[in-house]
């Protein structure tokens, strides 16, 4: 677009505007004057609590939680609010972390450690006991199973009965049973020795069961059952199939119970589905039986289940080869399948409650690929009419490689999973990981105008160990701003990034043990900051306007005086971008004509014609570039 200017000829004005040329008429009642515009806007805080809208100055960012979870790329709570019709929601998550706690409110704390519990040298599964006096997990490792026992990690062979490859592994409190191309084997846990309990027919080449709803659902190929425990006369023959899935090829993945069905999860091809079993009673006394499954619910083309899992009654959790979903159980057996509430960087192979918590399996987000697992809060949903959950990247692996098995250890409060470079891997007692991190999302102050990140604030309680503090601008690099001493610093104020202008900023606070057991605990932080380049200027200048004009000492020209007030009303009026120039300095700039005012002291009969009354005028103009 193309804006008229006025250029120089033989008459020397001082100003033009909008291609329009004009002298001076300053003088010690108006004079010329430049001054910042005003560019804070007054706040009113009509909330129900103080909150940073309700203090003046800085523009400020802050958080003092981060419980509910990562993945947040964008730190702006206002918006939060219409996005997902939840208050403070936005307040409480972050954008990345490794080797941190977040899940108590207000407290940021280091993950504990994980080793080898065992190499491993074949494909394996794995499943939780809690049995005659100890807990651990018991774990495949090709035609083998073996015992891990917590107390001591102590690792031992199980004699399951069998000798080939075994498909699956699960446990019913006193008795584990395995499956292998042979049939269905059962022991008495913890280390008892097994025999054969049913014998499957030919060519089984796949197997995966539950022990739900105190019944045994055995998948074999593409075809369900469920074999009554115990076995009078083992081995027996498997009973007639519950169902058999029209396509041969059919990989049944899982499954889980509800309060109304037992769900099975499978998939074929890039087509997956959930099936329901309903229990139904056949006459007064009898024993409820299984009806044939028929499908609940269909996944997007594309995304296949893995792993399944219930939760409480109320949920049935999904891993994927894409991440994880949580699904809503209704009465009488239905699923609502929500949204992927993580987007995993691979497959989740495996699954496992524990209180309010699932653990899933998959790769550290970062992309380095590491062994780790997510964890998912099943107790506060980011968006409850979506079935969305927080989560964050949780305990990981010395090794690398995708995590294809997973198991609480008992009661203990402790965790173990398998990773497909053939390791048991399992979660410390009481040591921490050495050092972990926690990353906030961008912070923009909901707009893209540049800002000045001035002062940063960050706050921990008492205790050994280090907190690091980092910031990272658009070009993605991190930079150190300072480390301080947890044991006797409560609180830090630092200067928070380079000084420059930035569109956006986020920050990093990685904690350093003070010893094995002993973590740091970050509290939070606050930035302060303030626009930058968005200060208009203000220019007043006072204008001849009159039939004959020009200054002492200058060629007097004659114009008209009306059309000149005119074109300024009217560009004042339209708020239209017009060209401002200073002949005196050179100066030429894009402004707005924010007031006009046109002052004559002339009568009627002082001037001929009385339509052209001569005056000054009296123009402010805001910069706008």
């Amino acid at each position: 677009m193309t804006r008229p200017t006025y250029t120089q000829s033989n008459v020397a004005y001082d100003y033009a505007i909008d291609g329009v040329p004009y002298f001076s008429a300053a003088s010690a009642d108006t004079p010329m004057v430049r001054e910042t515009s005003d560019w804070r806007r007054e706040q009113l805080d009509t909330s129900t609590e103080p909150g940073e809208q309700s203090l003046n100055d800085w523009w400020r960012r802050s958080q003092a939680s981060f419980h509910l979870g990562a993945g947040l790329n964008f730190y702006d709570p206002a918006g939060e609010v219409v996005a997902y019709g939840r208050q403070r929601t936005q307040q409480y998550r972050f954008q990345a972390s490794r080797g941190v706690d977040v899940w108590t409110p207000g407290q940021v704390k280091l993950l504990r450690k994980c080793t080898q519990g065992a190499a491993i040298t074949a494909t394996a599964q794995i499943a939780s006991y809690s049995a005659g006096g100890e807990e651990g997990v018991l774990f495949s490792d090709g035609t083998a199973i073996k015992k891990f026992r917590a107390s001591d990690g102590n690792v031992a062979t199980v004699t399951w009965g069998g000798s080939t490859t075994v498909y699956d592994l699960a446990v019913n409190g006193g008795t584990y049973f395995v499956s292998c191309d042979a049939g269905v084997y059962s022991g008495a846990l913890p280390a008892g020795s097994g025999t054969k309990w049913y014998t499957f027919p030919a060519s089984v080449t796949r197997s995966t069961f539950g022990w739900v709803k105190d019944r045994l659902i055995v998948c074999a190929n593409e075809k369900v059952y469920e074999c009554p425990v115990p076995v009078a006369s083992p081995p027996a023959a498997m009973p007639a199939p519950l169902f058999t899935h029209p396509t041969s090829s059919w990989k049944w993945t899982g499954v889980a119970a509800g309060p109304d069905a037992i769900y099975l999860s499978g998939y074929v091809g890039d087509t997956s589905t959930i099936y329901a079993t309903t229990l139904e009673t056949a006459s007064a006394g009898a024993a409820p039986t299984l009806a044939v499954p028929y499908v609940v619910a269909e996944l997007p083309r594309g995304e296949v289940v893995l792993s399944m899992i219930s939760y409480m009654g109320t949920y049935v959790v999904l891993g994927t080869n894409l991440g994880v979903r949580v699904c809503l159980i209704s009465e009488g057996g239905g699923l609502t399948i929500g949204p992927l509430s993580i987007e995993s960087d691979g497959p989740v192979y495996a699954l496992a409650v524990r209180r309010r918590f699932v653990w899933a399996g998959g790769h550290f987000p970062t992309g380095t690929g590491t062994s780790a697992l997510y964890r998912l809060d099943l107790s506060t949903p980011v968006d409850s009419n979506a079935l969305l959950f927080p989560w964050a990247p949780d305990l990981e692996s010395p090794s690398g490689n995708s995590v294809v098995g997973l198991a609480p250890i008992g009661q203990s409060g402790q965790t173990a999973f398998l990773t497909s470079n053939n390791s048991l891997i399992v979660e410390h007692a009481t040591d921490l990981v050495t050092s972990g991190w926690i990353e906030t999302g961008k912070i923009r102050f909901d707009t893209w105008e540049d800002k000045l990140f001035q002062f940063l604030k960050a706050n921990d309680l008492p205790g050994a160990g280090q907190i690091k503090a980092s910031w990272r601008g658009e070009d993605a690099t991190l930079t150190d701003i300072y480390t301080w001493n947890t044991a006797s610093i409560r609180q830090i104020n630092v200067d928070a990034t380079d000084g420059e202008p930035h569109a956006h900023v986020s920050f990093r606070f990685t904690l350093t043990q003070g010893s094995a057991t002993v973590s740091p605990t970050f509290t939070g932080y606050q930035v302060l900051g303030q626009p930058s380049g968005v200060r208009q200027r203000n220019i007043r200048l006072a204008l001849l306007c009159q039939m004959r004009e020009g200054p002492v000492g200058r060629r007097t020209v004659e114009r008209d005086v009306w059309p000149r007030v005119q074109a300024l009303e009217a560009a004042e009026r339209k708020g239209a971008v017009v060209v401002f120039q200073d002949f005196g300095t050179g100066e030429q700039r894009l402004v707005r004509i924010d007031k006009v005012q046109f002052v004559s002291q002339e009568t009627p009969e002082q001037r001929p014609g009385r339509a052209q009354p001569g005056g000054v005028l009296l123009v402010t103009l805001v910069a706008v570039d």
